[in-house]
């Protein structure tokens, strides 16, 4: 088993917050037990990494794709990841992408519209028109200016932060269709 966990930047980062809070309630007469509170949370990582599988990887990570019936899946879990949706066309079937404990960037080609449903539970999410934090659930147009079909996108973000981009796409000009008259 790799032990890769407690070398990142999760691992610090729960145990910076707990202390700080720790001193801040000591501050108020309040004593908690930090050992006991850590080693209860490092306890539930592993539990959430078994159900998960694969490996805690803090800097870069795995984004899997499934196709579940109407949606094609993209989720990020406990991992920092670019997800790539620019090979989608307009038309397409929709798209769900969860970044959970995770930092996302999610790349939309310039050339769709995407009518999106919008989810965070204490994270952040950064369109390129607005920004949630907290505790947000909204629906925005991305990119209304394309011309085409839209795609319905829902973007969920739970303790994370994604950031949304638009970039120019470049794509294949398709042939026209042969002229059906003949002289």
């Amino acid at each position: 088993m790799k032990m890769g966990i407690f070398f990142g930047n999760l691992f610090w980062g729960i145990l910076l917050i707990l202390w700080g809070v720790s001193l801040i309630l000591r501050g108020f007469g309040i004593n908690i037990p930090l050992a006991k509170v850590f080693f209860a949370i490092v306890i539930i990582l592993f539990g959430i990494k078994l159900l998960v599988g694969g490996s805690f990887k803090c800097t870069s990570g795995r984004v899997y794709k499934e196709a579940k019936g109407q949606f094609t899946e993209y989720s990020t879990v406990f991992a920092t990841q670019n997800i790539d949706l620019t090979h989608v066309k307009p038309g397409d079937k929709p798209v769900k992408v969860n970044v959970v404990f995770s930092s996302g960037r999610v790349i939309l080609p310039d050339d769709v519209v995407f009518d999106s449903k919008l989810t965070t539970v204490f994270g952040s999410l950064n369109t390129p028109t607005k920004s949630y934090s907290g505790i947000a659930d909204t629906a925005q147009v991305i990119n209304p200016d394309a011309v085409g079909d839209k795609v319905f996108m829902e973007l969920n973000t739970v303790f994370g932060r994604t950031e949304v981009v638009v970039e120019h796409v470049d794509r294949p000009e398709e042939a026209a269709p042969a002229d059906s008259t003949s002289n």
